[in-house]
């Protein structure tokens, strides 16, 4: 049941499911990083974790954000079009959308009156028009979560241990290639291993690791006690902008 309750200086609508993820986010720290916390780092991360109170976000799959990641949400429409794609054995389809995004592809109209800042700006009736959009309007891809570990993650312990056990910065990327590719290592095999290899690809591999590296982030913030950095939207600045996109 929510409660409202005073904490870090406002007055916040705080839930159990609210709690389960601040103590899931302890427990995180102490995992990868073997290290003590002090009750300082964990009071961030608590009120870090608060719901805003006059203008809560949309909950998505349980979870209320205190910040605006409904355009981030959209990506597991990709992974869900990938899914189907490969299902059907469409890996041409399924291999762009994983490179490029879905939605479809630009309309001649979507080009016309496009600004700037869409997706379509600039583009061509051959480009995708992406469901995930960026406020710069690139387009946010599965294939940009499975080859973003060098620049983004190497430091994080999670991807390192991912990184080695493979053998390959590009772990991620290589499986689902592989898989859906018409050169792919697993291109000789069945339809349906394909389809569950890529999907899993997906899921399991790139867009998990992500979820972890935006959790990553978060507690980098955390560690600092600072909990401002990720939201340059909030003048406030009292958003965990990095946990709410994970």
């Amino acid at each position: 049941v929510p409660q409202k309750i005073n904490l870090c200086g406002r007055s916040s609508i705080f839930t159990s499911a609210d709690f389960a993820l601040s103590v899931g986010l302890v427990r995180f720290l102490h995992h990868q990083h073997r290290s003590s916390l002090t009750m300082r780092a964990v009071l961030v991360t608590f009120c870090a974790l608060a719901a805003t109170t006059a203008a809560q976000q949309t909950p998505i799959a349980g979870y209320t954000p205190s910040t605006d990641v409904s355009t981030h949400s959209l990506i597991d429409l990709d992974a869900k079009e990938i899914e189907e794609s490969s299902d059907a054995a469409d890996w041409e389809t399924a291999l762009f959308v994983y490179e490029n995004g879905g939605g479809g592809l630009c309309s001649a109209d979507d080009i016309a009156n496009a600004v700037e800042t869409d997706s379509c700006f600039g583009k061509t009736t051959a480009d995708a028009k992406g469901n995930s959009i960026k406020g710069s309007g690139d387009i946010r891809t599965i294939f940009g979560f499975a080859t973003s570990g060098p620049t983004k993650m190497q430091d994080e312990p999670m991807w390192i241990l991912y990184r080695n056990y493979w053998n390959d910065d590009d772990y991620a990327d290589t499986f689902i290639q592989n898989a859906l590719s018409p050169d792919g290592a697993w291109s000789s095999r069945s339809d349906a291993l394909r389809a569950e290899l890529s999907a899993k690809g997906a899921k399991y591999q790139a867009v998990w690791m992500y979820v972890i590296h935006e959790m990553e982030d978060a507690v980098v913030d955390c560690r600092n006690d600072n909990i401002f950095d990720n939201e340059a939207s909030n003048a406030a600045g009292e958003s965990p902008h990095a946990w709410d996109e994970a």
